[in-house]
């Protein structure tokens, strides 16, 4: 069967944060069983800035942060019948790690998924062009393993393009990466953005196996990746071919990265109809 569906929130812009009832509701309605909040706690706001002015400059630029009430965000998902699977968050490590875990643990959220964003230096573009590079960051991400292991939580790593830069005998940054951490280090892969990097998204899931629990889904071609997107099956993504190798996936999360909040629940509609239409056998 189709894994069930998620909504990254950040996709949503501000509306999340400011109605998360509103929102939470509207996204029941549509069948959708879960949400990806992104969390802002342990964030270093100077090393998100630098991160944002290294992105090439024809992506445009990325939506505002809109911090969310986690508490509130918890009491609409009970009401609902809603969950979080999954959050993007810092690693938990350092000062904020018991912080960064308890409010995750009050989410209910057993799956901590940490984009390059979030990364500080480690998570910068370059990053993924160099093997003691890449084994800096994979130790990094063992450690914050071994501290959400205690609590019943796995960590993870979301792609963007620049993974996939680099030719590692025939292996990409990425699976180099995945080749250095603990089994259960998981991943999250954003199948427009693998694309955009030169990658075969479908290839690339069977290629990381069991490692792959969630899928960001969206459309598009290599030169809209960030702030505009299109309809399902409309764009150069292999769609069938990455939910026919989606056995290990528990969720796919809609991210319908730069629509307008105006435009962004036809196009919610759109996803669900798309994928709930592409039933495939796991």
């Amino acid at each position: 069967m189709t894994p069930p569906l998620s909504v990254q929130l950040y996709a949503l812009g501000a509306a999340p944060a400011a109605d998360p009832a509103g929102v939470i509701a509207r996204l029941a309605a549509l069948g959708y069983e879960a949400v990806e909040p992104l969390i802002q706690t342990g964030i270093d706001e100077a090393v998100a800035a630098a991160w944002v002015e290294s992105l090439p400059q024809d992506i445009g630029d990325p939506p505002a942060w809109q911090p969310l009430d986690t508490a509130v965000l918890k009491q609409a998902l009970d009401e609902h019948g809603l969950i979080a699977p999954s959050s993007h968050v810092t690693l938990p490590e350092g000062a904020f790690a018991n912080e960064i875990l308890d409010e995750q643990e009050m989410l209910g959220c057993r799956l901590l998924i940490a984009p390059a964003l979030f990364n500080g230096e480690a998570g910068a573009p370059e990053s993924f062009s160099d093997l003691d590079r890449i084994k800096q960051i994979a130790e990094r991400f063992n450690l914050a393993a071994e501290k959400a292991r205690a609590r019943g939580m796995r960590v993870g790593y979301h792609n963007h393009f620049w993974e996939f830069g680099t030719d590692f005998d025939g292996r990409s940054g990425l699976e180099v990466f995945f080749e250095m951490v603990e089994p259960d280090v998981v991943a999250e892969i954003d199948i427009h953005w693998a694309y955009v990097g030169g990658c075969d998204p479908a290839k690339l899931v069977k290629s990381l196996g069991e490692r792959v629990v969630l899928l960001h889904i969206r459309d598009g071609d290599k030169t809209e990746a960030m702030t505009s997107c299109c309809p399902l099956g409309e764009g150069e993504v292999d769609l069938p071919g990455v939910l026919a190798e989606a056995g290990s996936v528990e969720w796919l999360v809609a991210e319908p990265e730069g629509t307008s909040e105006e435009d962004v629940w036809p196009v919610l509609e759109q996803y669900r109809d798309y994928l709930l239409g592409n039933d495939v056998s796991r």
